[in-house]
């Protein structure tokens, strides 16, 4: 499922990113990466916040489509 799909308060574990290298490598750089868990805190019109390894990072939703969990 997308991670724009997830409901707000759940925890998912990150399977697969797709899309061109580029945007895999900026995801990666955010902390997203397969086997990682995060936790949707809010979502709005621009996007997604999560909870990633203690850090928090705001995705548009084009962005969060990309990242399966």
């Amino acid at each position: 499922m997308p991670l724009s799909m997830v409901q707000v308060g759940s925890h998912c574990i990150v399977q697969k990113i797709s899309g061109k290298s580029d945007l895999k490598t900026h995801l990666e750089g955010l902390g997203l990466v397969p086997g990682c868990e995060v936790v949707v805190v809010a979502k709005n019109a621009g996007g997604v916040i999560l909870n990633v390894r203690e850090s928090r990072v705001a995705l548009a939703h084009d962005m969060a489509r990309k990242v399966l969990v």
